[in-house]
């Protein structure tokens, strides 16, 4: 008897386990993924780009942005540059800069960073000093945040 016992025991114990795993949901790793938080593409600009604001982040995150400019016209050292600025989340300013001179470009490859929320990220299209002569611009600049 104790044996049936023991043995009706562990049967039960044994189908409360399988029952049990069968209804477990597995649990799904989340991988993190880059989504496009602004894309900008400018062709056959000639004039400047004042100080804009391309958008305002809400909460502290990692984000990197990617730019390219390239100008075509008559070979010569003035250009175009291409400014991202905005403040760490520490609040100190920074910027970046991409500079491309008529028949040449500038790339900035994927370079994250972390603005300050509440505080605007900036682009600004500054032409040299002179300024290029029969001269047009292409620009590219995607920014893309960590979630």
């Amino acid at each position: 008897m104790r044996r049936a016992t023991i043995a009706t025991a562990v049967i039960l114990f044994l189908a409360c386990i399988s029952v049990f795993a069968q209804n477990a949901t597995p649990q799904r790793k989340v991988t993190p993924q880059w989504k496009v938080v602004k894309a900008i593409k400018v062709e056959q600009g000639t004039a400047q780009v004042p100080l804009t604001s391309l958008f305002t982040p809400t909460k502290i995150g990692a984000y990197r942005y990617t730019a390219y400019i390239a100008a075509y016209g008559p070979q010569q050292n003035e250009g175009w540059y291409l400014i991202l600025s905005w403040n760490d989340s520490t609040g100190s300013p920074q910027s970046t800069t991409n500079f491309a001179a008529p028949a040449t470009s500038g790339y900035a490859p994927s370079l994250p960073f972390t603005p300050q929320p509440g505080v605007p990220v900036q682009l600004q299209l500054e032409a040299s000093t002179p300024p290029p002569v029969d001269s047009t611009y292409t620009f590219w600049l995607t920014i893309e945040h960590l979630e």
